[in-house]
This record gives C-alpha cells, structure tokens and sequence, in this order.
C-alpha cells in the first residue's frame, strides 16, 4: 500500500484530482492497490516517487531537465504516476511486508449456548488464512475450523460460531498464517461457562429499541465502555462510561451487540433487537 498527504501544488505533487489544494492520506492516481507494491518512496521539490520491487521507478508531479531519468528534457507536469525501467540498478534488501493488524478481535456466548467468535483485520498483504483453535483448559489447544484469508480490502471482517456445545469455560485464539509459512497469533478470547440462566453483568434493554437503549449493570464495578457493534463485530458507535441512556438514532433495523468493558478489563455482551 502506498499514502501520501499534504498539499497537491499546482505541478500536481501528489498525483491527485485538484491541484492547489491540502489532502489527507489517501493513494495517489496510477497506484494499484491490487499489483504494486513500494520498496521505497520519497517528496521532493515539485515531485513524488516511489520504487517497485523489479526497481522500476514511478513518478508523478513536475518533470524537467530528465529529472524522471526516461531520457526526455520537456518541463511538463505528470498529473498521475508514470512508472520506467531506469537506466540505473537499484542495491537494496527488499523488507518484508508489514504484519497483519489485529484490529478487533471479540467472543461470546448466546442465549443457546453457541459462542460466537468476530474478528477484524488490516493490511493483509501476505496472508494465507486464519485457523480458528479452541481450549478447554487455556495451555492445549486443538484447530476447529480453517478460513481463507479474504484480503481484498482495506480491512476485512471473519465470523465463526462454535456450535460442539461444551458448557465449560472456554479459551480460543486465532492463528494467523502467511503464505511462506510464518505465523502469529490474536489474543486468547476467554468465554465464561454456559449455566443456562440469564446471569449476565448486564442487562440491556428494551429489545427491540428504537432511538434508545438502557443498561442495568448486576455487578459493584465501574462501567469503562460501552460499544454498538454489527454481526460483524465492526464498532459502529461508542460511548465512554455509563450513560443515563444510549442513543440509536440513525442506526438501520436489524440484530446487534452491545459490548460493555468494565474498568477491570472484564467485558460482557448482550444483544439487542433495533427497530
């Protein structure tokens, strides 16, 4: 992946849209998301480039005097990235990619006793898959299911819902494999023993809601956070220690969590039904 940000002055330095104007971190035009890839990049005057593994070099901005090295002398603007083979040979140790990004990682129990395990990642440039490993007792863990990795996109989300109905308490953590071999692993998710009785931390309520929601804690522990997650388990709204009440406004019809995490880093979850 490649970013850059600032201001695209009028020799279009950053190869985006409008000139003369300040960008956010974004991809310049010409990068594609899904074949290049930069060893190295680097501003500079009126210019930005970047160099591609082969060593072929990629420019964009104001070009003068054979500053791109493609043996032209105009002065003229390159208003998207432009890539060469260069007349020079490139001595560099090529690095490996960036880690995956564990950015959400959450586990929990529904009413049927089924847990539910959602995960979130980032910047899968190199992975393989993801298999999903499960303990009973938090030191021997055995695989339960395998999943490709889909990365497609900036970020993308994993489901997987352990449905062998064991009733004690559980361990579980995925494990990340790249495609040569080398491997990391997210946190474990510890899921607490299923009794068959609403015993939650937390009530929420009233399901279904509409512009609202209320949550009743069961415990003597102060509330450090409050998350609306989708099936997903994508944050999409969040709120910092306990409110008088929750606002839902704006959020479509459909099945949602409510993840509360206590100031002891102890977290419950508990659905909720919006209308």
């Amino acid at each position: 992946m490649l970013y850059n940000w600032g201001s695209n002055n009028a020799r279009y330095m950053l190869g985006r849209t409008t000139t003369g104007i300040d960008y956010d971190p974004g991809i310049p035009n010409g990068f594609n998301t899904s074949t290049d890839f930069a060893v190295t990049a680097e501003f500079g005057g009126h210019t930005f480039l970047y160099v591609k593994p082969t060593g072929a070099l990629c420019y964009v901005g104001h070009k003068v005097s054979g500053s791109m090295g493609d043996g032209s002398t105009l002065d003229t603007d390159e208003v998207q990235l432009s890539c060469i083979s260069p007349g020079v040979t490139f001595c560099a140790t090529l690095l490996s990619t960036l880690p995956l990004n564990w950015v959400n990682v959450n586990a929990y129990r529904n009413a049927g006793g089924e847990i539910k395990l959602m995960w979130e990642t980032a910047n899968e440039q190199n992975v393989n898959g993801f298999v999903v490993e499960r303990s009973e007792n938090g030191t021997g863990y055995q695989a339960v299911s395998s999943i490709i990795s889909a990365h497609n996109q900036p970020m993308n989300s994993y489901a997987f819902t352990d449905r062998s109905g064991i009733n004690g308490k559980m361990y579980y953590r995925i494990k990340q494999t790249d495609n040569d071999g080398k491997y990391t692993y997210s946190k474990v998710l510890i899921v607490p023993a299923f009794t068959g009785s609403n015993n939650n931390a937390v009530i929420v309520y009233p399901t279904p809601a509409s512009n609202q929601f209320y949550i009743k804690p069961n415990v003597q522990q102060p509330v450090q956070l409050v998350q609306l997650l989708d099936v997903n388990g994508s944050v999409l709204r969040e709120w910092k220690f306990l409110q008088s009440s929750y606002d839902i406004q704006g959020i479509s019809n459909g099945q949602y969590l409510v993840k509360i995490t206590f100031q002891s880093g102890q977290t419950e979850f508990a659905r909720i039904t919006i209308l």
